[in-house]
Formats: C-alpha cells, structure tokens, sequence
C-alpha cells in the first residue's frame, strides 16, 4: 500500500514499488496501472482500460485523483530477460 502526497516524480514512485515488492530493477520491468473509479467511468465507456503510468505529469494526475477518490494501484512486473527473448 503507497499513501502518496503531491511531490513525487515518476522515478520516485517506481523506486518504492521496486524496493516494497523486492524487485530488481536490473531484472524486473515494473508497470504501474490504476482504474478510474467507477463515479468517472460513469460518465465514460464503461470498459476504459486501465490507465497508465508512465512519466511525472500521469503520477501528478493520479495523485490529484486519489485525493477525492478511492484509487487502487497496480504494480506488475516483467522480466528484462522475457522482453529480449531470454528465457
């Protein structure tokens, strides 16, 4: 469980998944997703795929998000070796 505040950068916050699940970033692609919440999808496509994040200005965006609503993080990895075809 991540309790944000504003301020943290993209980097920061992949760093904190890498360090809380004990993955290495050597090894591990890690990928961050969240749902909009279901009061938003309402008001959008109701099968919206989970939103990325991938840079600053999308974890500012989740954390304004998460200060009016439940948001639920996502953190999957994926082995370096996997994506350059090593298995």
């Amino acid at each position: 469980m991540f309790l944000m505040s504003g301020g943290f950068t993209h980097g920061e916050l992949l760093e904190m998944a890498l360090e809380d699940y004990g993955l290495d970033k050597k090894i591990e692609k890690v990928v961050l997703t969240y749902s909009l919440p279901d009061v938003i999808l309402q008001q959008m496509a109701p099968d919206t795929p989970p939103m990325h994040v991938t840079n600053d200005r999308q974890v500012r965006n989740l954390i304004e998000l998460a200060k009016t609503h439940f948001v639920r993080l996502c953190v999957s990895s994926q082995s370096q070796l996997e994506i350059f075809g090593v298995r």
